[in-house]
């Protein structure tokens, strides 16, 4: 049996991993082809993403299961119609940053809120990294369905004197928002829109919408006056 810190360290490259692990189920969430969970024992908290859902009733949060025949993707764990899982007795004393980041896998924390007048493309050949914006709604388009059955809805969002263009792709693209909304959008990543020749923000799989009440604006706005 290995730890979850040996999984990710050992030379194991394809196929079942050759060996067990132990570890408690902390958080889990659906989302549209899979099930994120956040697992973790006394030396790390990971990602696992469930294909199967025979095996959801296995990895309920709180309890510590036995689990074999997985595979090790790049950053997660894939659990999959030929994985076993079984019930085994609980883990103890598992460390609370353990914890955290299982929990954080499932619900990554919102990035960075970055000033949309202050938004730019990622440095060449670098990984892009998700921000979040904010600002107010000024022109909202209906939800369409596009090549490979995928929905988007363009928006465009202003702060300031600086509007940019967002594109909610899927999921959120059925979001209540409309013109005139004050919004929060986490985990978009700024590109170059060959098509409409500037630079625009792009949903992710991890995108959240949250729309301010007018109660949070006035507050808002009552804090900065005393501030």
């Amino acid at each position: 049996m290995d730890t979850l810190e040996k999984v990710f360290t050992a030379s194991h490259t394809t196929g079942p991993y050759p060996r067990a692990i132990r570890a408690q189920i902390v958080e889990h969430k659906v989302d549209e082809k899979h099930t994120i969970i956040g697992i973790a024992d006394k030396t790390d908290g990971v990602k696992a993403l469930c294909y199967s859902s025979d095996l959801m009733p296995k990895l309920k949060n709180g309890s510590t299961v036995l689990i074999r025949n997985f595979q090790r993707g790049r950053s997660c764990l894939l659990f999959r119609a030929s994985t076993t899982v079984k019930p085994s007795p609980p883990l103890r004393d598992v460390p609370a940053g353990c914890m955290l980041k299982a929990r954080e896998a499932v619900h990554p924390p919102p990035p960075q809120l970055v000033n949309l007048r202050d938004v730019a493309l990622s440095p060449q050949n670098t990984r892009p990294k998700p921000i979040s914006i904010t600002g107010k709604v000024v022109q909202d388009e209906v939800a369409r369905t596009v090549s490979g059955n995928q929905k988007v809805r363009n928006i465009k969002v202003q702060q300031g004197e600086t509007t940019r263009p967002v594109a909610l792709w899927n999921a959120v693209a059925t979001s209540p928002l409309k013109a005139g909304d004050r919004v929060t959008i986490s985990h978009v990543i700024p590109k170059d829109d060959k098509f409409l020749k500037q630079l625009a923000l792009f949903s992710t799989g991890q995108t959240d919408i949250t729309v301010s009440t007018l109660l949070q604006i006035y507050l808002h706005r009552f804090i900065n006056i005393i501030q």
